[in-house]
């Protein structure tokens, strides 16, 4: 039987935890201004290890192109912000108006899309937007674990449907094939909210297949595996969320 003592350790590290949870944003701002090299601008260093990953083949950091699918801000928590602050560029492919004019005046190099990337046969479909546009998401199922979810956090984080919209989706290789038809992108990040993996079995990885790819965790690591290719592809990295895979032999491990 726990003691009302153990209940307030468990208390206490909870506490904790969302307290470094909610000022990760702001430690990794501080970070980067005392030691520059070491700024990252996603959740968990993602960017980072992409990047290290990526120059130790011998390309140049301005050289760099990548492919954010379900962009999102474009700076905060964003998997390619630091690439395109050391001079890279590349495609936010984002269904959210709400970010368009940002990711415009903040990322004038990049072509946005303002579009969804298909996750099956339909050339559209509905898109839940809520308060915080992070969970915004095509999957009807998602957006109710959402909800549902958000009402145990603390008040100023729970969620509301702000709307409904039908908006376009594109197939991920035709994107590939109209802004890399010269070789596929270093780096692709796929964050889709509830239909990562569906995205991810359409896009062809024989063709388009990047250096480096960073997925939002949806499913086991050997299904991811099982469609980019375990032949190919070795995990580097992951976090609670996401997943981070390498092209075998791409670099040194």
């Amino acid at each position: 039987m726990l003691t009302r003592e153990a209940f307030l350790v468990g208390d206490m590290v909870d506490f904790l935890g969302r307290i470094k949870s909610a000022t990760a944003p702001m430690r990794r701002s501080v970070a980067g201004i005392l030691v520059p090299s070491q700024l990252s601008y996603s959740a968990q260093f993602e960017d980072r290890i992409a990047l290290t990953r990526i120059m130790m083949e011998g390309i140049d950091r301005s050289a760099i192109r990548y492919l954010d699918i379900g962009a999102g801000d474009p700076v905060y928590l964003s998997n390619t912000y630091l690439f395109y602050r050391r001079g890279g560029c590349g495609v936010l492919v984002e269904p959210d108006a709400r970010y368009a004019n940002r990711i415009q005046a903040k990322r004038p190099r990049d072509v946005l899309v303002a579009a969804g990337v298909a996750f099956d046969e339909r050339k559209s479909s509905e898109i839940t937007l809520f308060t915080s546009p992070l969970f915004n998401t095509f999957s009807a199922d998602h957006a109710r674990t959402t909800l549902e979810q958000s009402t145990k956090w603390l008040p100023n984080q729970r969620q509301k449907i702000v709307k409904k919209l039908e908006v376009p989706l594109l197939p991920a290789n035709e994107i590939l094939h109209r802004h890399f038809s010269d070789g596929a992108p270093h780096f692709i990040s796929i964050d889709a909210e509830g239909v990562d993996f569906e995205v991810l079995k359409s896009i062809d990885f024989t063709a388009f297949g990047p250096r480096i790819l960073c997925i939002e965790r949806q499913a086991s690591i050997d299904a991811h595996l099982n469609v980019i290719g375990r032949d190919r592809y070795e995990l580097i990295y992951q976090t609670r969320d996401n997943l981070m895979f390498a092209r075998r032999g791409a670099a040194a491990s």
